[in-house]
């Protein structure tokens, strides 16, 4: 047979996996409102705006529209490193084990 999965192990680990999927939810939501906000004034803008605005507006969607999106990602990852977006490295209490693909916690008050 293949592989088992024993979500009992998962169980000491539950208070941080509530804390990323709270993290997940609210990403989601605010992330969700902001593009809606930004697509409907874009939207209005193109349609009611002076002609130069709409123009630019229209540039902006065809690059944004046309772009894949592991492009606009490799762009914003790479191509901006001295800009305000700063991205965290994975905290230092998580580290992997000998075991391949299997991340483990270390213990926090370990003192080095």
């Amino acid at each position: 047979m293949g592989p088992t999965l024993d979500f009992l192990t998962l169980l000491p680990y539950a208070s941080e996996l509530l804390k990323g999927l709270t993290t997940t939810v609210v990403l989601t939501v605010v992330t969700t409102l902001t593009g809606l906000a930004l697509a409907v004034a874009v939207a209005y803008l193109r349609v009611n705006a002076q002609p130069w605005v709409r123009w630019g507006l229209g540039g902006y969607v065809e690059v944004t529209r046309n772009t894949p999106f592991i492009v606009q990602l490799f762009f914003i990852f790479f191509g901006r490193p001295g800009s305000a977006l700063k991205l965290m490295p994975l905290p230092r209490r998580y580290c992997h084990d000998a075991q391949p693909g299997r991340l483990q916690r270390r213990d926090s008050t370990r003192r080095y």
